[in-house]
């Protein structure tokens, strides 16, 4: 399930995730951030991972088609979560789109996920 984050700077679009993911939490995650963000807008996402699994295949390709759709729109990602393999998909990440920047923090290092956002580049 997917719980958008209150109390961030207005740039960032926060979320959190955690235990088993639906192609319709995709679907409602998709409509938070299109209620919250002007089309034109690029996005600053903090993503704090916990425990979580998709639902089945169809959630998980409900995953990947999202983040297509907002691959050209995202400025930046900062992945907070104690997973090893998002550690190593955020670092691909960087290789394979270079223009939006990524980078992993530890669930302690939030707030500097944070800071990092705010960071101009």
């Amino acid at each position: 399930m997917f719980k958008k984050i209150n109390n961030l700077p207005d740039d960032i679009f926060g979320i959190e995730i955690n235990g088993t993911l639906s192609k319709e939490d995709y679907e409602e995650m998709d409509k938070l951030i299109a209620e919250d963000r002007d089309e034109k807008e690029d996005l600053k996402f903090l993503m704090v991972f916990h425990e979580f699994e998709w639902e089945n295949f169809e959630a998980f390709w409900a995953d990947l088609t999202m983040d297509i759709k907002y691959l050209g729109r995202v400025e930046k990602t900062a992945v907070v979560s104690e997973k090893k393999w998002l550690h190593a998909i955020t670092d691909a990440i960087n290789v394979v789109t270079p223009k939006m920047k990524s980078k992993h923090f530890e669930l302690a290092e939030r707030e500097k996920a944070i800071q990092w956002l705010q960071e101009d580049d």
